[in-house]
């Protein structure tokens, strides 16, 4: 606070005068929090899950410095930052405001490339993760990128099945929108695939009747490990376990793009089932399970289907603990119908329904809260830069008002201008000096007149 050079109090800041932190501060005050960044990065990974194609594999040009240097951190397995970071987080590419450039951001911790999502193998590696998942015995990290990013992105592609369900009903003009939906969904199993390639480890490859009918299964694809597979895994049917059966896989499907009859829920089990890790997939699993999934087939890896199958056991648990017994009450429909349509509402009040009835809330409410989360995030960046460029502006104005005293400054008295208020003020003071002094006098002269007459 500042100081009154005459009486050595502190003063009161005034308007004007008050000191304000530099720039940085000033624009670290307006950075977005921890929930709006994790909620708009998993909105752009699960647009990401949804339509962004293949992974792309590790190059030495990934790498900065010199050539040598590039193809010895190739070599030695590191991972590529920088460079990465830059062409997903690219501000002036309009795509980044909504997904990450390819799918190679979901691979799992030990495969050497960039990911947004990497504390989440630093977490997988603590025991308390462990121990929430039951996974206590398990060694290294159990989780893997991605799991806000799936559930979303497996509520998005449920909304879409059904959508696509809805319209194939034999009408000529929603048959054609169907078309649109098909070719949406198309594109959601090519990027599943892809991912599963990537994270799963590959069985001997060998051709596949495919649910889209005419996506190619024999192109060369590069590992993240600079390796080549003569032609893609084969990939388990996304569609195993439906009521459809075998008819999911026709030689070639009537609508492009979609399997006829598909399970709704089923690509968003085969989501869970491609994340990296194992207790990445068992918590995405639970989701889908308490969402009412665990039936609808799709599930490629043991760990998801545990998931999903432990969100049904504990939410019997608690049917039971509240008295609902029936088969029209069993977990499973009750799931797939909904708690409170059904009238098991009161199943929530136990711990086993809470937990089903928070991971449930998350599935379904995910994708929108992404979406308020990712509209927060633009909001404070915004402010961020208007920061910038108002302390910018603040600058220049300074510069140049420094510069223009610097140029006008005169020879003699460094610039000053005198005000009609300091002269006056000036002038009381000489007059009141001037009577000080006058005053003084008369004093002086009245005791050197009475010593004169006392003395002599």
């Amino acid at each position: 606070m500042p100081i009154d050079p005459m009486t050595g109090q502190y003063m009161p800041y005034t308007a004007g005068t008050q000191q304000q932190p530099g720039l940085g501060m000033r624009m670290l005050e307006n950075a977005p929090g921890i929930t709006a960044s994790v909620g708009f990065s998993s909105m752009r990974g699960s647009n990401t899950m949804m339509y962004g194609g293949g992974p792309r594999a590790k190059r030495a040009s990934d790498f900065i410095g010199s050539s040598s240097r590039r193809r010895a951190a190739m070599a030695s397995g590191k991972t590529p930052f920088l460079k990465r970071a830059f062409a997903n987080n690219n501000p002036l590419n309009p795509r980044n405001l909504f997904r990450y450039s390819d799918t190679s951001i979901f691979a799992a911790q030990g495969a050497g490339m960039y990911t947004p999502f990497a504390a989440s193998g630093f977490l997988g590696e603590r025991k308390f993760v462990k121990n929430a998942l039951g996974m206590s015995d398990e060694t290294g990290s159990v989780l893997g990128p991605g799991l806000l990013s799936a559930i979303s992105a497996g509520r998005k592609a449920d909304r879409l099945e059904r959508k696509y369900q809805r319209l194939n009903n034999g009408n000529k003009l929603n048959q054609k929108r169907a078309g649109l939906v098909g070719r949406k969904l198309g594109k959601v199993d090519r990027t599943s695939m892809a991912i599963a390639n990537m994270n799963r480890a590959p069985t001997p490859a060998r051709p596949i009747p495919s649910a889209l009918g005419r996506v190619s299964m024999g192109s060369r694809t590069p590992l993240s490990n600079g390796t080549i597979l003569g032609s893609l895994p084969h990939m388990p049917n996304p569609y195993a376990g439906t009521a459809a059966g075998p008819a999911m896989f026709p030689a070639r499907a009537a609508t492009p793009g979609i399997a006829p009859g598909s399970s709704v829920g089923a690509r968003g089990n085969y989501m869970a089932s491609n994340l990296a890790g194992v207790g990445t997939q068992k918590a995405a699993g639970f989701v889908r399970g308490a969402m009412g999934f665990a039936e609808a087939g799709g599930f490629a890896s043991a760990s998801a289907r545990e998931g999903a199958g432990k969100a049904v056991s504990l939410f019997d648990e608690a049917l039971k603990a509240k008295g609902f017994a029936g088969p029209a009450m069993s977990s499973q429909k009750v799931l797939e119908q909904g708690i409170f349509k059904s009238g098991a509402g009161r199943a929530l009040l136990t711990k086993q329904g809470a937990q089903v009835g928070a991971a449930r809330a998350l599935g379904l409410a995910l994708p929108g809260l992404q979406v308020v989360a990712a509209a927060s995030f633009m909001y404070d960046v915004g402010r961020m830069a208007g920061t910038a460029v108002k302390g910018s502006i603040d600058l220049a104005k300074d510069s140049i008002k420094s510069m223009q005293g610097s140029i006008y400054k005169p020879m003699f008295g460094m610039g000053y201008n005198d005000t009609e208020a300091a002269a006056t003020s000036r002038a009381r003071g000489v007059m009141a000096i001037q009577n000080s002094r006058l005053n003084a006098r008369s004093v002086l002269g009245y005791e050197a007149g009475t010593m004169a007459a006392h003395f002599g």
